[in-house]
């Protein structure tokens, strides 16, 4: 009685959570790329900062398409190209890509800092170079 009612209930959040971001329910042929270009659409949509006559609703949206993200990126980590079949290799490649974007990030962050850097040490060679005539 309780375990099949918990499993549909399961079920129906995991559809839904493709469904709140306005992809295939199954799932089926969703990638990564999809669910981050409907997030964003939705994100920009209903982002409370934008709708201010309705906050309260646009929070709500917000919650529930923050939940989806999250959920539909579990998932989708979790079932690579062949749901069916575990291969443990086939898990250990999945847990690389991860670790290759963290560090394109953090190399965006030291590029950024290095520009900043770059661009202060020229205003204050600037501000010697003026100072000097």
């Amino acid at each position: 009685g309780t375990n099949s009612s918990n499993g549909g209930k399961t079920e129906e959040s995991k559809s839904s959570s493709f469904e709140v971001l306005g992809l295939e329910s199954s799932g089926e042929g969703v990638t990564e790329e999809m669910v981050k270009r409907a997030y964003r659409v939705l994100a920009l949509k209903w982002h409370p900062d934008k709708n201010f006559d309705n906050q309260d609703q646009a929070i709500e949206m917000m919650q529930q398409i923050n939940a989806a993200r999250d959920e539909c990126a579990k998932k989708l980590s979790g079932a690579v190209d062949k749901p069916q079949e575990f291969d443990p290799d086939s898990d250990s490649d999945t847990e690389e890509p991860p670790a290759k974007t963290k560090s394109k990030s953090q190399s965006k962050s030291a590029k950024r800092f290095e520009r900043k850097q770059r661009k202060s040490a020229a205003k204050k060679e600037r501000a010697a170079a003026a100072a000097a005539y």
